[in-house]
């Protein structure tokens, strides 16, 4: 590959009208191949190879853009859309500059909106957006970002109501997933601000994973639970009686 300038693109050029499942599948392996340690490469080769990668990303876009353009309503092609562009996102090579606008991440909310999207597409886009929230807690000021992700993981309390009326649990999971990547994120600033009584706009997403704890299953509750060790552990370190006096109050409401 070292020869290969431009893998991605070159592939693209040259199968994207022919051959989409299988190259969808390259373009997906591709990323996650950077950092395996089974590749016998130095950090600046890795770090060649990111950079090209990253040089892709515009074409990659918008090859992705076509196929879901293309894809109709097939079940099978969302998924591998879906799973290349977490690939990409997952190694940053197409970064959150370039996500706010992005017709994936508008497609990833529009299947999580529906409760009943086929379950592999919903696991796909939950995948997806928990990535990004994921990369949105390291790069932590993409302002205008963080207010989108934002807004766009709270309208999703009715889809994880739907999921717990309708008894489908692998969606509920799902949800709580989501609500708490989401926390998570922006838990450094919601126990770092200065109180005077004004929170975080984010703390409401800890209501969400509340609810997420009063499931009937376990398994549920359960992947909140390093989220409220890590809170416990952030109060604790930043003893802010005004914050957590506030949080006590809102969660005894």
């Amino acid at each position: 590959m070292s020869s290969w300038q431009k893998p991605a693109v070159d592939l693209i050029n040259k199968f994207g009208q022919s051959s989409v499942w299988p190259l969808l599948e390259i373009l997906t392996v591709l990323p996650e191949e950077v950092n395996s340690r089974s590749l016998r490469l130095g950090a600046n080769r890795r770090l060649e190879i990111k950079q090209e990668l990253s040089s892709a990303a515009p074409t990659v876009t918008e090859f992705l853009k076509a196929c879901l353009n293309s894809g109709g309503e097939n079940p099978s092609i969302h998924t591998r859309i879906l799973k290349c562009f977490t690939s990409w996102v997952s190694i940053q090579a197409i970064t959150l500059a370039e996500i706010a606008e992005n017709i994936v991440v508008a497609h990833a909310f529009h299947i999580l909106s529906n409760h009943q999207a086929v379950p592999v597409v919903h696991e796909a886009a939950t995948d997806c957006v928990c990535t990004l929230l994921q990369c949105l807690e390291d790069n932590n000021n993409q302002q205008s970002l963080e207010l989108q992700l934002f807004q766009g993981v709270i309208s999703l309390e009715n889809g994880f109501h739907l999921s717990v009326a309708h008894e489908d649990q692998e969606k509920s999971m799902n949800y709580c997933r989501i609500f708490t990547e989401l926390a998570e994120s922006f838990l450094e600033k919601i126990v770092n601000v200065e109180t005077n009584n004004k929170p975080h706009f984010a703390i409401k997403v800890l209501d969400l994973v509340l609810t997420c704890v009063g499931h009937h299953d376990y398994e549920v509750a359960e992947i909140t639970f390093n989220l409220w060790y890590r809170l416990s552990e952030d109060l604790y370190r930043k003893n802010n009686d005004a914050l957590t006096a506030l949080l006590n109050l809102m969660w005894n409401d």
